[in-house]
């Protein structure tokens, strides 16, 4: 699978809106009740039916699914800007982050494949402790390696899962779901290609059992909130509970990824989050963006729009060495 590397340009002196109206911002199937990570009611019909505002950037824009005068805000330029000096490096990114209870949010290049690296053992566990815990149990040492492969990021404890469980409770857990997914690539690669929107909206799926009040999704909720790399807990894990798993690969090639995803619970909602890059193990990169995310978030809802980042804010680092296992 080849990577998509579009052209862009943007003038600095003018910025070209284009509106339309009235374009749901999730599609039907997407559209399932969800809970926020905190217990919030579902976001209604009304709330998600919000304007588009496309901001035209080269071939791609930000697309913007809120009030129509967020793309004038200081919070989008900071978007957009973060946007363009993570590009100008080179690197291909995508993204997806949506009120769980508003379905107000920001997306690019939203259908774009990425190599997910170690971010799909995130919803790879989700769908084994939500098969398998609450019905059957598991046993101490299926726990333990599904905290490892959570936690740690452990590539064998991954591959032991999928090879003795296989992909059929995720595959079972997406289709339930409403989730579109390249089956022949799910089920036959450790780290199949997915779209920012496809991971984002696993998280979203997920979102509900995760604060819910089975064992199996309180266990979930307790690894993905203790993942040892994450730009997005760096960033904003000081304000708002965060739970994440990221994903990275530092060689050049179409294995590079620099991958963060997951759920934040900010003061004023929680919020779904999917950030991919074909960028090669490039954390501070990525935490400009989920900076300008997070303030994005914040200027939706009437949150803090002040920068999250600060000189304690760490780099999270991993040792240069590919946290996932090509084969």
């Amino acid at each position: 699978m080849s990577w998509c590397s579009p052209s862009r340009s943007r003038s600095s002196l003018a910025l070209l809106l284009v509106v339309f109206l009235v374009v749901p911002a999730l599609s039907p199937a997407r559209q399932t009740e969800q809970a926020d990570a905190a217990g919030e009611a579902p976001a209604s019909e009304a709330a998600t039916a919000q304007s588009y505002v496309t901001v035209e950037r080269g071939t791609n824009g930000i697309k913007v699914t809120a009030d129509g005068d967020f793309a004038t805000t200081e919070a989008f330029n900071q978007l957009d800007d973060a946007v363009e000096a993570f590009e100008a490096k080179g690197y291909d990114l995508g993204f997806e982050m949506v009120d769980l209870k508003t379905g107000k949010g920001v997306s690019l290049n939203e259908d774009t494949s990425f190599y997910p690296a170690s971010s799909i053992k995130a919803p790879f566990v989700i769908s084994l402790y939500k098969e398998l815990f609450d019905e059957e149990g598991v046993s101490t040492s299926v726990a333990t390696t599904c905290e490892n492969c959570v936690v740690n990021s452990d590539n064998q404890a991954f591959v032991s899962l999928v090879d003795t469980y296989g992909k059929s409770y995720l595959e079972k857990w997406l289709d339930e779901s409403g989730i579109a997914y390249d089956q022949e690539s799910l089920s036959s690669d450790y780290y199949p290609y997915l779209t920012p929107d496809q991971l984002a909206t696993m998280w979203k799926a997920a979102s509900p059992y995760l604060a819910g009040s089975t064992k199996g999704g309180a266990t979930c909720a307790k690894l993905l909130s203790s993942t040892g790399i994450s730009s997005i807990r760096e960033v904003v894990g000081s304000k708002y509970k965060v739970m994440s798993k990221a994903g990275w690969y530092p060689d050049t090639g179409s294995y590079a990824a620099t991958v963060d995803a997951g759920i934040v619970a900010a003061d004023t909602g929680s919020y779904v989050v999917a950030i991919m890059s074909n960028a090669p193990e490039d954390f501070a990169s990525l935490e400009k963006i989920v900076d300008a995310l997070n303030i994005a978030h914040a200027e939706m809802t009437g949150g803090d729009t002040s920068s999250s980042i600060t000189s304690a804010t760490k780099v999270p680092n991993g040792d240069n060495a590919p946290d996932v296992t090509v084969e």
